[in-house]
């Protein structure tokens, strides 16, 4: 399996204190006596760290390499020249690409202030296998392609896209370059295989691309994508440097652009098996590892990096990250990152980079020291990407940033061809805060013309935006929130059953039935008689019709398959129906009842008209009538209990509609294919208590569905099966006091 997850790159403003942290892991408290001090390899005694120059926020990088700082200069531009080539982002924060020395260099000579290390991105590791489990194929074959959505892809590189325009890509692509290096920097062409999945689920979607360095150019390549339009955000990549509670800097830009209507859909990351996190324990100076350690063990392999970062929540805590050689009995420390953070505004974290150039792999060990004095039950949080073989990993709350922001569809990974499985180092929750992460998990593990190879979160997340481009083009107007619930309603749930989880949040994703000429929900306001009905073209223009306390009735009047609306006033036992949707006076009006009765109307007798009939709860019973005019029930039995709900649907697409009960105080639905039974069909769970039912016709294939409309998340949840019934569509249409309705 190849390592790729990425962007682990640094906030452009100072961190902020978070809640009091949530355990990762439920560790045995550890015997102080049973410490182990007998390994091969010793931990040697903690050294007295020399304290580094105030402000210098470095860490332990090479002193050869030339890196990015966020810089806080201390007077005058005449002090900026000879230190290394600068910029300024949007936000007027100074960025500094040179080495350590001359950074370090801008502090002792008082040209600067405050140093800040900006790492640069990582990638993350696609073919189209990952479509067989989607049901996409249906949706572009039912005329839904993606046409008329705009996506914006973030990555690291897009390096030989314009190779594929045409074929693999669209041929024409708008594209920014945020990187210090250009569109295709560094040979990178991660970002093209993201694109490629997009455009085989969606390929009448329009493509935005842009790269970025580092964090300041994230938000100016965020705020360019917003700007070009874009309805969709798909990043595969994040951050492994915290706060990881959805409050950092990134979280803060991708909940700006979520509140502007865009959906972002962003990969977990690949860390799981190269994080720890728990609360600091303390033995002689250093965090106490399970089973007695002092230090985690793992292995870099030959020729490659080691990129690795600690967080913590504590502001007075002040932690610093080291690491060991291991090659030998006789341990030997590397470097040390022993950041001086002495205030409420200083970052809480440490991180090293470090390369293996050897051509044999290499034996480290890193430990967690603390330098204050102080007392600390912080929670600690490392990710050491490009470490293997870890002693010590925690797989709970690996979830990266900015993918732990609320309202970002968070995509974990599964591998295409063993779906039910999750991939080990797929990132999972929950957030450090206690909310369940990730939201899906998609197929990875696939091939791409760019890469013949392309696996981890990265390739599923990709797999959720095409998904979504087509329900987005099915549905329009949908918010980011009411397509989280959406892909939430189609997943399929793993394990089998489940809730949502921290593994594999509400299951794989799945787009779904494709939406054809079907039935389309409403709502009706009982207190002001506002109706709001949607179709294919989105919502449609409100009207008012009828008075306060009025129940809302749908009804085809005349044949033409347009169902309309119609009112029953319980006060009085008259109907008032209406042949068209929009605002007017009655076009029929029938007394019919008793007050206290409930309306229903339906198509008794198969002759294509929906006639009237009502359910009265004092006797249980169902009085039908085959004609819109005032007059005797032609029908009239027993079914159910006072408190049901009625309805009428047609269950076996004969043409003929026939009656049911929806028992709101356990969920319960019961359906008779005739209209003279006494004893249910069909008896089945669907809903739960508090739940409001309404029925339709929600894939065109003739038969009714069912449909809740749930007042705790404002959200209408609809099935095409009433024998199975699963949620195929979830739909946000609040508030909670709203009456569903079918159309």
């Amino acid at each position: 399996m190849q390592y790729v997850f990425g962007f682990i790159a640094a906030m452009a403003v100072a961190l902020v204190s978070m809640a009091a942290p949530v355990e990762a892991t439920q560790e045995t408290p550890v015997d102080r006596d049973a410490v182990k001090w007998d390994r091969p390899a010793p931990v040697p005694p903690r050294q007295p760290r020399v304290v580094g120059h105030s402000g210098d926020f470095l860490g332990a990088v090479p002193e050869d390499r030339v890196i990015a700082a966020e810089v806080v200069l201390a007077s005058d531009e005449g002090q900026r020249s000879g230190f290394g080539s600068h910029s300024t982002d949007s936000d007027g924060v100074e960025i500094v690409y040179a080495t350590p020395t001359n950074l370090r260099a801008m502090l002792t000579s008082g040209a600067a202030t405050s140093i800040r290390y900006v790492p640069p991105p990582h990638a993350s590791e696609i073919e189209s296998e990952g479509l067989a489990l989607l049901n996409s194929d249906a949706w572009v074959d039912t005329g839904y392609t993606g046409e008329g959505i705009t996506i914006g892809i973030l990555d690291t590189g897009f390096y030989g896209f314009r190779n594929f325009q045409g074929e693999e890509l669209p041929p024409e692509i708008r594209h920014k370059s945020f990187h210090k290096d250009g569109l295709e920097a560094d040979d990178n062409s991660h970002g093209v295989a993201v694109a490629e999945i997009i455009h085989d689920i969606a390929p009448d979607a329009d493509l935005v691309l842009a790269n970025f360095f580092d964090t300041d150019q994230f938000q100016d390549a965020v705020d360019y994508l917003v700007g070009e339009g874009v309805d969709i955000i798909s990043m595969s990549a994040g951050w492994s440097r915290g706060p990881f509670d959805g409050s950092s800097f990134q979280a803060q830009v991708v909940q700006d652009a979520i509140d502007s209507g865009v959906i972002w859909i962003n990969a977990a990351g690949n860390g799981a098996t190269q994080h720890y996190g728990a609360s600091y324990t303390d033995f002689q100076g250093r965090h106490l590892f399970p089973a007695g350690d002092q230090m985690n063990r793992f292995t870099v392999k030959a020729g490659s990096d080691l990129d690795i970062s600690l967080t913590w929540t504590d502001p007075a805590a002040d932690l610093d990250l080291c690491i060991y050689d291991l090659r030998t009995g006789d341990v030997q420390e590397i470097t040390c990152s022993a950041n001086q953070q002495n205030g409420p505004s200083d970052p809480l974290e440490e991180q090293i980079v470090w390369s293996n150039v050897l051509t044999t792999d290499f034996p480290i060990g890193y430990t967690i020291e603390k330098r204050s004095v102080a007392q600390t039950r912080t929670r600690v949080d490392v990710f050491a990407m490009g470490a293997f073989n870890l002693a010590h990993t925690v797989a709970a709350s690996s979830i990266v940033v900015p993918a732990d922001v609320e309202q970002v569809i968070t995509v974990g990974a599964v591998p295409w061809d063993n779906a039910d499985e999750l991939v080990a180092f797929s990132g999972r929750g929950p957030t450090v805060d206690g909310r369940i992460k990730p939201d899906l998990v998609g197929p990875s593990s696939v091939s791409t013309a760019s890469r013949s190879s392309f696996g981890g979160t990265s390739a599923a997340a990709p797999h959720v935006a095409g998904v979504a481009a087509l329900r987005l083009e099915a549905f329009p107007g949908t918010t980011p929130r009411q397509m989280r619930l959406d892909l939430a309603a189609t997943a399929t749930s793993l394990p089998l059953g489940s809730g949502k989880n921290t593994d594999y949040g509400w299951g794989r994703v799945a787009s779904g039935t494709p939406p054809v000429d079907q039935d389309w929900i409403g709502r009706h306001d009982p207190r002001t008689g506002l109706w709001t009905l949607s179709s294919d073209g989105g919502l449609m223009a409100p009207f008012y019709y009828g008075d306060p306390g009025d129940l809302p009735v749908v009804c085809d009047l005349n044949g033409d398959g347009v169902r309309t609306p119609g009112l029953y006033r319980p006060r009085t036992g008259f109907l008032y129906l209406r042949n068209s949707n929009d605002f007017g006076v009655a076009d029929v009006e029938i007394f019919f009842g008793v007050p206290g009765d409930l309306p229903i109307c339906g198509d008794w007798n198969g002759d294509g008209v929906d006639t009237i009939g009502i359910f009265r709860p004092s006797e249980a019973k169902f009085y039908l009538r085959n004609s819109n005019t005032q007059g005797f029930a032609e029908e009239e039995f027993v079914f159910g209990q006072p408190s049901d709900v009625p309805f009428a649907g047609d269950w076996d697409g004969d043409g003929i509609d026939t009656i049911g009960l929806y028992r709101p105080s356990d969920g319960f639905v019961y359906v008779s294919n005739s209209n003279r039974s006494v004893f249910a069909d069909i008896e089945v769970f669907y809903g739960r208590q508090g739940d409001r039912f309404v029925i339709g016709d929600w894939d065109d294939d003739g038969k009714s569905g069912f449909g809740i409309f749930r007042p705790a998340d404002q959200t209408f949840y609809l099935s095409n099966d009433v024998e199975r019934p699963i949620a195929g569509q979830a739909i946000q249409m609040g508030p909670s006091w709203l009456n569903p309705i079918s159309h």
